[in-house]
Order: structure tokens, then sequence, then C-alpha cells
């Protein structure tokens, strides 16, 4: 880091004034980031500022030149909106399904535990809705004659893996529910007569951060 001039005071000074201000940034930084879903540990103090250690899927790939903020607060929130997207686990946070019970659509904020079959239909439409509008590969293909093929494939995998790990609640962390629910999971191929896989991902080792996978 390069320290600005200061004419009127020494060295020492402006360095200690910068740890302050690196500081502030680094505690604004972590309010927002946990705000988003992310764990705090994620946010660090490098060298250079203020760096995130989040996975390539969970930034939003926009270069960041230049920020106009009257604050510190101001410019770091603006940073983040700018350039980190949500936790990849959090894949499915606004995903509505029908209540099994009644058979109305609700918000599956609760526990949603291994094992449950939820409504395609309902799927179908969040991905054509909702996903599409935050998925590169569905945006890459969206005005092709290929988006029903990859809507589909999407719609696939998002109901099978609710059906292997489920869902958890805001309340709690993935590695809670980990814990909870990893004796929970069904076997390997249970979920549809076309459900085979040359490596099973989602056995009692695997952990809830990682996001779809196929």
């Amino acid at each position: 880091m390069v320290l600005p001039f200061f004419p009127s005071i020494n060295r020492k000074v402006a360095e200690k004034l910068l740890d302050y201000q690196l500081q502030r940034m680094y505690e604004y930084a972590v309010e927002k980031m946990e705000e988003r879903g992310f764990d705090p540990s994620v946010v660090r103090k490098g060298k250079d500022g203020i760096e995130f250690d989040v996975e390539p899927e969970e930034e939003t790939g926009m270069d960041v030149d230049f920020i106009k903020a009257d604050s510190t607060e101001e410019y770091m929130e603006k940073y983040i909106d700018a350039t980190i997207d949500k936790p990849k686990y959090q894949y499915d946070d606004d995903l509505m399904i029908d209540d099994p019970e009644t058979g109305e659509e609700k918000d599956m904020w609760g526990a949603l535990y291994p094992g449950t079959k939820v409504n395609i239909n309902a799927i179908e439409e969040w991905v054509r809705n909702v996903k599409v509008l935050n998925d590169p590969m569905l945006q890459d293909v969206i005005n092709t004659e290929m988006f029903d093929s990859y809507v589909d494939s999407t719609v696939y995998k998002v109901a099978r893996k609710l059906y292997y790990v489920g869902r958890k609640p805001r309340s709690t962390t993935p590695e809670e529910w980990d814990s909870l629910t990893r004796h929970m999971r069904p076997a390997e191929g249970t979920y549809s007569s076309g459900d085979v896989w040359d490596e099973f991902p989602y056995g009692a080792d695997y952990e809830y951060r990682g996001g779809i996978q196929g």
C-alpha cells in the first residue's frame, strides 16, 4: 500500500490514520457480508486493502475502477454490491414450492429435510423467472433453441439436490445442517429411475456449501 503524502504530519501518524481507516473498512465489510449470508472469516485485511476469500461462483466478475462515495461505509457497500454475489449455498433461498400438506405455494424458509421430493412445476417456474436472471449458463442460451433443454436440466439438478441434501433454514449454518442431516441423506440412485452417477457426491462427507453439482 502506498502511503499518501501528508505535509503537516509525520509518517508514523499517517500510518496510524491508514490503519484506523482500514480497520473501519474491515468491520463494515464484515457486517455487510454477514447480511448477505457469508461467514465473517471470508473478509480479510490484506496488504493492499480489504480482500474477500470467496468462491469464483460468488463473484459477479465486474471490474470496478472507480466508486463515488461520501464515506468509507458507502464506498464499501457499493463495492460489495458490485462485486460479490450470493453465497453459492443460497442457490435455492428464493425458491417457492408447494406445501405437501395443503397444496398451497409457500416460501420454504424452514427446514426441507433430505428425502423430500418437491414440486417440479414450481421449480421450473423459479428457474425460468428467477434463477435465469443471475445464471450465466442460462443467460448464454436464453434466446436459442437450447434454452428449454438447459432449463429442464437445471430443474432436474435442483430437485435432485434438494432430495439428497435438503435445504437449511436461514437460522442454521451450512456446517450445522451437515451435522444434523448427513445421516438422513438417501442412498445413491434413489431419486428416480434415471438417477445414475459416475461419481456420487451427496454421501455423508458432502458439505452443504458445495452448491449445485451435476
